[in-house]
């Protein structure tokens, strides 16, 4: 039976792409499951790609990291017709994609488009996630959210500064980074257990 496409969405460093990997890495002991990371400037050759693929056995996630697209760009037109063309002609291949931007589509500036070019907008964002039957979206750390990831990965590392101290400079290092993320909290509590903090 076939399966739905996915597209996790959301603040950047939040686990989106760690996700992925984790539930492929569970699933691929019990299915006979292989993942494929396309990165963005091989996107031209999905279509060779895909057709070497074809006649494979397996069940194959097509995985597109971190990606988005300027509205009419080719990169999105070639994106959107791999989801049409690729998903209708084999139930192998299963696409997941992660992407900043809930639509996967950036604007310079929506407020300036007259309303055609704004019903255009809304079409070609109504387009794309209509390819996605999973949409899974990740918002941003609340600090008490950072402050956890921070505390777990100090225990980790063995740290045992006084707490408050922590969390203290783990809230200033992410004001300083411009955000609060499981990413950022790593990143953190490798610089303090570096003595660089």
């Amino acid at each position: 039976m076939p399966s739905n496409n996915g597209l996790l969405w959301g603040a950047r460093g939040t686990g989106k792409s760690s996700l992925i990997y984790s539930v492929f890495n569970y699933v691929k002991e019990k299915y006979n499951i292989a993942l494929l990371e396309i990165k963005r400037n091989q996107l031209r050759y999905i279509n060779f790609i895909l057709r070497q693929l074809n006649n494979i056995d397996q069940k194959i996630i097509i995985f597109f990291d971190d990606f988005s697209f300027a509205a009419n760009s080719d990169d999105f037109i070639i994106f959107k017709n791999i989801l049409d063309g690729a998903v209708s002609k084999n139930l192998n291949f299963l696409f997941y994609t992660t992407s900043n931007f809930r639509s996967i589509i950036q604007y310079n500036n929506k407020s300036s488009m007259d309303k055609i070019e704004q019903q255009e907008a809304l079409d070609n964002e109504t387009a794309l996630s209509d390819r996605f039957g999973i949409w899974l979206g990740f918002e941003k750390f609340t600090n008490n959210q950072y402050l956890e990831i921070v505390n777990y990965y100090c225990l980790k590392f063995n740290i045992n500064n006084d707490k408050n101290f922590i969390n203290n400079k783990a809230l200033q290092w992410s004001l300083n980074r411009g955000a609060k993320s499981g990413r950022e909290a790593y990143h953190f509590v490798k610089s303090l257990h570096n003595k660089k903090i």
